[in-house]
């Protein structure tokens, strides 16, 4: 959030309070309308591409949302194939059957549908088997080893990359920094990473320029 008065606002400060306010669908939505409308524009000039767009847990709930997003999605006539949707794990602790039902409606419409912040705190392998989600995203605290836990972090990434591989879902690693992280993840068979080892959040003119 660029204040004028106190410049860059971190997220983490002023989402907390727009959760409790109510305002955090406001923005999302705003987000989302924002993110279709770029969408609509670059599909005349470049191949297609999927973008991710964080939905929260205050609001997804309500009655005919999964079709409030799909007529936004054919308003800016942008395929939802490209349009992937993240609901954090934690999500999974408010209602895990309406959570099912929505995400089952959400792929219904096309949409893809990613678990974020996997193994943020909430993990479980049971949610796994009943939520029919497309991909997995890996949490950066497993990346986030010292020498006495980078052995066993390995391990742990190994074997959950082996269990979503095996599932057939797709996986992101998040919190990429270095290189030595990037290179475990080759070794673990992680299919996408991100993070600032790559690239910095940037305007979309500075992303036009790498499309």
């Amino acid at each position: 959030w660029k204040d004028p008065y106190k410049g860059l606002i971190s997220p983490g400060q002023f989402i907390p309070i727009f959760e409790k306010n109510g305002f955090l669908e406001v923005l999302d939505m705003y987000v989302l309308d924002t993110v279709l409308s770029y969408m609509a524009s670059w599909k005349k000039k470049y191949a297609p591409i999927s973008v991710s767009v964080n939905l929260s847990r205050t609001y997804i709930f309500q009655e005919g949302f999964a079709k409030r997003i799909y007529d936004m999605a054919m308003l800016h006539e942008v395929d939802t194939a490209y349009v992937e949707l993240e609901i954090t794990e934690s999500t999974m602790l408010d209602d895990p059957d309406k959570l099912i039902a929505l995400v089952k409606e959400l792929k219904s419409y096309g949409f893809l549908v990613s678990m974020d912040d996997f193994g943020s705190g909430y993990s479980s392998l049971n949610m796994l088997k009943e939520i029919p989600i497309d991909i997995i995203k890996l949490d950066q605290v497993f990346l986030q080893s010292d020498e006495q836990t980078k052995e066993r972090s390995k391990l742990i990434i190994e074997g959950i990359m082996d269990l979503i591989n095996l599932l057939g879902m797709d996986s992101v690693a998040e919190g990429v920094e270095t290189k030595e992280q990037l290179e475990l993840l080759y070794q673990v068979h992680c299919h996408v990473a991100q993070g600032f080892y790559f690239y910095r959040p940037m305007p979309a003119s500075e992303f036009e320029k790498l499309l």
